[in-house]
């Protein structure tokens, strides 16, 4: 599996390849997956996608993909609207930092070259645990848009 969930600001959800080449030709696909102008991906590890929704947030060695979220670095800048789904998975209800624009739930595993991290698809096994329970957020997010509290 190489796919990444996408949720828009609308709380649409699609699914996408993670995209392949070298690092420009990747980080050009992932900022045009946020759209919106985004020219910057922030790297987020949002507490409740662990505790609330269950992907495993160890560090990724071994062939491990450690879930994440990828956000607009300048979703102020760029007048993004704030992302419901993102806010819950983010605490926002909690500390009050909103996440702006559409997010990429995407993987991150140890590259194994001594450069550290790297952005991937998700693995079978994390993409079957959070697909449905992000179908699931959206939905309530759509039906009432009060899946946090103060967003």
């Amino acid at each position: 599996m190489n796919k990444v969930i996408v949720i828009t600001t609308d709380n649409e959800l699609r699914t996408e390849d993670y995209p392949s080449g070298d690092w420009k030709t990747r980080h050009d696909a992932l900022t045009g997956m946020i759209g919106n102008g985004c020219r910057m991906v922030e790297h987020v590890m949002p507490v409740r996608l662990y505790t609330g929704l269950g992907a495993y947030p160890e560090y990724p060695q071994n062939g491990r993909c450690r879930p994440n979220m990828l956000v607009d670095e300048d979703g102020y800048a760029n007048q993004q609207r704030v992302n419901l789904v993102g806010c819950w998975l983010y605490q926002t209800d909690i500390h009050g930092c909103p996440i702006l624009g559409n997010i990429i739930i995407a993987g991150e595993t140890d590259i194994g070259d001594g450069d550290g991290l790297d952005f991937i698809g998700l693995t079978d096994d994390q993409y079957k645990l959070l697909l449905p329970q992000f179908k699931k957020l959206c939905e309530k997010a759509r039906e009432n848009h009060e899946i946090i509290a103060n967003c």
